[in-house]
């Protein structure tokens, strides 16, 4: 089976029975499938389908038989395998399509058709009253932001008919909400998604290398690449790192860790990693 989507993967709409090679142009507007075995649809004859609304409708074309030196038909079945946009950025109207004949003979793969779009709609090309805007993510901020796309509405009657621009979305900033925020460097979520310290972050942080007292660190902070507006309005949670009770210390060029687990057993052998600096105790 074939699946299409036209809201950036929210939903999937089936399109055939039967898997197909899809090729594109036209900004999308037009579609052109073609399946590899001529008997996946039921049908013995070979066949190309087309759509000019997005997928929504199609539209199917059937290649008539090949006729010998003799006038008589050749009924060797035609198996396409291949379809591609002549404009490879997909806003052009033409298509390639490629296929084979196999007999008793051999192979012959000397079968391309050139498909011409250009003239669809009578060449009618759209105007802005044939656009819509559509959201990304329903309208919901993404990363502070929320984007809106133009495109050709899916019943318009026109080609876009222009040369290849990368698409652009109208960018919107967004008030920061919770949602905007995640746990600062040196917490983590426990299992009331609440931000708790970490031990191990605190030590990958640094934050207690340069003092022995108590260090004042905000709970959350803005994610990363997040772009929402007045974030400064929210009154950010500070929490206290003892640093005296973390056991991190500092050497002349290294940070040394030094936490203790105790095991109720005799030490029978020790193991020392070089690269790793890091010493084991293994237990019976």
């Amino acid at each position: 089976m074939t699946f299409l989507t036209r809201d950036f993967g929210k939903s999937w709409e089936k399109i055939f029975d039967h898997p197909v090679i899809l090729a594109y142009g036209d900004y999308g507007n037009i579609i052109v499938a073609v399946h590899g075995d001529p008997n996946s649809d039921g049908d013995p004859s070979q066949e190309f389908y087309y759509s000019l609304d997005q997928g929504k409708t199609w539209e199917e074309y059937e290649f008539k038989d090949d006729e010998n030196e003799k006038g008589e038909k050749d009924e060797t079945p035609l198996y396409l395998n291949n379809v591609k946009p002549l404009t490879k950025d997909g806003s052009g109207y033409q298509f390639l399509v490629s296929g084979y004949k196999l007999d008793d003979k051999g192979i012959d793969t000397n079968y391309h058709f050139i498909i011409d779009f250009s003239e669809a709609f009578d060449g009618n090309v759209c105007d802005s009253q044939d656009f819509e805007k559509i959201e990304l993510n329903e309208g919901k901020c993404i990363d502070g932001q929320k984007f809106t796309y133009n495109r050709r509405k899916i019943d318009s009657e026109c080609i876009v008919g222009k040369e290849f621009e990368d698409l652009e979305a109208d960018v919107e900033l967004c008030e920061c909400t919770e949602d905007d925020f995640e746990c600062s460097i040196n917490f983590v979520k426990d299992s009331n998604n609440n931000c708790v310290l970490d031990i191990s972050l605190i030590t990958a942080s640094g934050v207690c290398l340069e003092s022995k007292s108590d260090v004042e660190v905000f709970v959350k902070q803005l994610k990363k690449n997040n772009l929402c507006k007045n974030s400064n309005k929210f009154n950010i949670e500070k929490e206290t790192i003892h640093c005296k009770n973390m056991g991190i210390s500092k050497g002349d060029d290294k940070i040394i860790i030094h936490d203790s687990n105790d095991f109720d057993s005799d030490i029978f052998k020790y193991q020392y990693l070089q690269y790793l600096g890091t010493r084991f105790h293994f237990s019976k």
